[in-house]
């Protein structure tokens, strides 16, 4: 395996990769891997049992695993592997929403606040405490950028009309 360049992936990341042909770059997944032909794109894996990749430029392909057959994205696309019923399906990207959170901006668009959360906590790493269960499947679009904690946490609270504490990296949400 002298002559690919591999990484193995857990969370969330941007690839820019250079086209060689005798060096394929390859993206280890729990699953199927991503064989990258000279491209941009973005693999993220944080949602429990679901892998999407989102390619901007040039080609990937996608194979292995539980895979009956191997499949090519095109920029503009993205695939969603569900690790649950071992399927791939191919939909569109909003490029803008994929790739934000490289050029600093956290973009949702009609994601639940409760996963909106989930990704503030990481994005600021801070713990938040959703106390007041009623607003969690709530949607939410819109986007921060170069935000403080406290100016996200203060106009959320204005949307959702709660009440919130901020002790450190800890945001109690009531």
């Amino acid at each position: 395996a002298l002559n690919t360049r591999e990484v193995y992936l857990e969370g969330e990341a941007y690839f820019v990769v250079a086209k060689n042909k005798n060096r394929p770059f390859i993206v280890n997944l729990s699953g199927p891997a991503i064989h990258v032909l000279g491209t941009s794109f973005n693999v993220n894996t944080y949602k429990k049992d679901v892998i999407e990749t989102s390619l901007l430029t040039g080609k990937i392909k996608i194979s292995g695993g539980s895979l009956p057959h191997e499949y090519t994205l095109t920029p503009g696309e993205k695939a969603i592997y569900s690790s649950v019923d071992k399927a791939l399906k191919i939909t569109k990207a909003d490029v803008h929403v994929e790739t934000g959170w490289c050029n600093d901006y956290l973009i949702f668009d009609s994601e639940p606040l409760i996963d909106v959360i989930e990704q503030i906590e990481r994005w600021y790493g801070v713990e938040i405490e959703l106390k007041y269960p009623q607003i969690a499947q709530d949607l939410l679009s819109g986007s921060f950028r170069h935000e403080n904690i406290q100016n996200v946490i203060h106009s959320l609270s204005l949307q959702y009309k709660f009440k919130y504490e901020i002790h450190k990296d800890k945001i109690i949400i009531y």
